[in-house]
């Protein structure tokens, strides 16, 4: 009988997120909001990108993979690579990686990119061990995969949501030293406390940022320490008799 490991228990707070792409079904496009999206959900600390090729990679990863720190699992396709309607064989790597994941017990939630019907079993499979299953794809994913997810979320939906993030950040990639905005982070905390329902601890919350921008330092926007970052109209200050200091929306 394979027991799993207890080092992740469903009564942490946290949902800590294995990113699982299929390269061969999804255009590269789509990362940016993906990434803004599982960082309001949760801590993500697979990102794994899935791909079919001996030519190189497809939809654009190519030139995103290093910037957002993809890992590559690049597989080798089976039958004769220049007929152009080879099966991709990543779809599987997928798979077998998913299952790895689930029973190594360090995530509680598989997030799967596609569009692809083929993931319906294995999002099936991994809800029976009580791991939240998030998918996201195109919406012309089929109705299998989308219903056999906790949460589907259409991408297409989020690239909107995001857009005007973006579109800033686009503009600004040539300079890789560049810092967010003040507004987008604060838009990234909002999002963060609408999505949690309820005020959330400051250290929490500037964990999320710095797992989102790397280079984030309160100082570059004048603030002398975190808690003065939080001292806008749009947020409002805890303080609890234990001294913890929770972060909550002026609005409610």
């Amino acid at each position: 009988m394979i027991t799993l490991n207890n080092s992740l228990t469903n009564t942490q707070n946290e949902m800590v997120i294995a990113l699982l792409i299929d390269g061969d079904n999804v255009q590269s496009g789509y990362i940016d909001a993906i990434e803004k999206e599982l960082a309001i959900l949760g801590n993500t600390t697979h990102k794994r990108l899935y791909y079919t090729s001996n030519t190189g990679i497809s939809n654009g990863w190519g030139t995103v993979c290093n910037a957002h720190a993809l890992n590559l699992r690049h597989v080798l396709p089976y039958t004769d690579s220049k007929n152009s309607n080879v099966k991709n064989v990543a779809d599987s790597a997928l798979i077998i990686d998913a299952m790895d994941i689930l029973y190594s017990g360090n995530v509680n939630c598989i997030c799967i990119v596609a569009s692809d019907s083929d993931y319906t079993n294995i999002a099936k499979r991994l809800r029976e061990s009580n791991i939240r299953v998030l998918g996201m794809g195109e919406k012309k994913t089929p109705a299998p995969f989308v219903n056999a997810c906790d949460e589907f979320k259409y991408l297409e939906d989020l690239r909107t949501k995001y857009a005007t993030e973006i579109k800033g950040k686009q503009s600004e990639e040539s300079d890789e030293n560049a810092i967010p905005s003040k507004e987008e982070i604060e838009n990234f905390i909002t999002n963060l406390l609408n999505n949690a329902g309820k005020p959330l601890d400051a250290g929490t919350i500037k964990q999320r940022i710095c797992q989102m921008w790397k280079n984030f330092n309160e100082q570059n926007y004048g603030a002398s320490k975190m808690i003065k970052f939080f001292n806008t109209k749009k947020f409002k200050i805890i303080q609890e008799s234990g001294g913890n200091i929770n972060i909550d929306l002026q609005s409610r």
